[in-house]
């Protein structure tokens, strides 16, 4: 096998290290899914992701200091050592440039045809899409979220708000909750939810998907109430369908007061940004109860650096009067 670089022999050789180590930590895991690398040689500006048989290679754009041919040739040898390292054909290594988004705009579906896959997270089975979309149809760095989401949850009703795929309701579900609601305002994430749902035997009434713009359902009047919630908004967005702009660093603090009072008395938050500088609003610990979680909830293949995401339990504060503690 050719390289176009000078460098590629190291990154050859530090995909071939990382695979012994991360798939380790895939087994413990009880998954096929994982972070094989992530920028760790400055040549090679990408984060590689494993789904089963196939991976998913993002690359950070480069600065405009770099010459852009370089970067192509650079980013060819990723796609190559990654299918080498993995012993997959080329064609099973999806390639996508991720930009930095500004003034709100959205990352868009690309004009290929779909490359559709089932990944396994312990019982659970998620659909995943690499070819068509910047993400994938799984968060992989909220796989211990999902985790003590599951443990907490038998017997719970669990609300799922800016519910995605709804990977984290299904293992709810899974963990035995008894009831689920899970909300978002696209179409096609609804959609693949429920064919998440179908695939783990998941159904109505007592797991449900709702269409709304999440801001605007939780300032409705509340009609029921949920054990365990789960927040997981986007960094920002901007939409036809939604009423004006959300930004997680101004908007947190309205929506987390806004789930509280959905939650039953004992009820726990879960709130989860993946903003890497987030600072959460003093009002929150000021109102509430809040244990940061972030360490705790990042997986082994996603622990070097800054937090890829941050992450806080928060639940009601107790009246030191009252006998459950």
């Amino acid at each position: 096998m050719s390289f176009l670089t000078a460098h590629a022999d190291a990154l050859l050789n530090r995909l071939t290290k990382n695979l012994a180590h991360r798939r380790k930590i895939a087994k413990r895991y009880a998954t096929d899914a994982f972070r094989l690398y992530d920028a760790d040689l400055p040549d090679y500006n990408a984060a590689i992701d494993v789904y089963a048989d196939a991976a998913h290679v993002q690359e950070y754009e480069a600065p405009g200091t770099i010459d852009a041919a370089l970067a192509r040739d650079r980013f060819d040898d990723v796609l190559r050592a990654t299918a080498t390292v993995l012993s997959i054909p080329r064609e099973r290594v999806f390639g996508k440039l991720r930009r930095k988004q500004k003034d709100f705009t959205q990352y868009q579906r690309a004009d290929v045809p779909p490359f559709e896959l089932t990944m396994q997270e312990g019982d659970a089975r998620f659909l995943v899409e690499l070819a068509t979309h910047l993400d994938t149809g799984v968060f992989l760095d909220h796989r211990l979220v999902r985790s003590r989401i599951r443990a907490q949850a038998s017997g719970l009703r669990f609300l799922n708000l800016f519910c995605y795929t709804a990977t984290a309701t299904v293992q709810a579900a899974l963990g035995g909750a008894v009831r689920s609601l899970s909300v978002d305002l696209s179409n096609t994430y609804l959609e693949w939810a429920a064919r998440n749902f179908a695939q783990n035997g998941l159904t109505a009434p007592a797991h449900r998907l709702e269409r709304a713009d999440v801001v605007a359902w939780l300032e409705q009047p509340i009609r029921e109430s949920f054990d365990l919630i789960l927040l997981d908004p986007p960094t920002f967005s901007r939409s036809k369908k939604m009423d004006g702009e959300f930004d997680v660093a101004t908007d947190h603090l309205r929506l987390i007061a806004l789930c509280m009072r959905r939650l039953t008395p004992g009820g726990t938050l879960w709130f989860s940004t993946n903003q890497r500088r987030f600072t959460l609003d003093p009002a929150v610990t000021q109102a509430f109860d809040v244990r940061d979680v972030t360490r705790q909830t990042m997986p082994e293949d996603f622990a070097g650096g800054a937090p890829i995401h941050h992450g806080f339990v928060i639940r009601a504060r107790r009246d030191p009067e009252d006998p459950r503690g």
